[in-house]
């Protein structure tokens, strides 16, 4: 059996040069319910987009659900924009696959 996850989870991403960009899922531990989202990317990164999920088609950069322009340096937001992509809790998120491209 899978152990639960402990906030906050955070998946990283590196371009062709090693700019990064990043999501940290910020969560309840008690009830694994999302209470805020941070992104981070460097500058120089040339992916912009973070992608939850696959597009109809199998690809990533389709989906629908996706947090576009990221900007440079970090910004929070709150678990409502997960929400709106259909994210109530952590483990919604991490049943799919989180991508990060151009």
């Amino acid at each position: 059996m899978a152990s639960a996850p402990i906030s906050p989870v955070t998946f990283s991403f590196a371009d062709y040069q090693r700019n990064t960009i990043a999501v940290t899922l910020n969560f309840n531990n008690a009830t694994l319910v999302l209470t805020s989202v941070t992104t981070t990317r460097t500058a120089a990164c040339v992916y912009h987009n973070i992608y939850f999920g696959l597009g109809a088609n199998g690809i990533p950069d389709t989906s629908s659900k996706a947090f576009g322009g990221v900007p440079a340096g970090t910004a929070t937001a709150s678990a409502a924009l997960l929400a709106s992509l259909g994210f109530s809790t952590v483990t919604d998120v991490l049943s799919g696959q989180i991508t990060a491209g151009p």
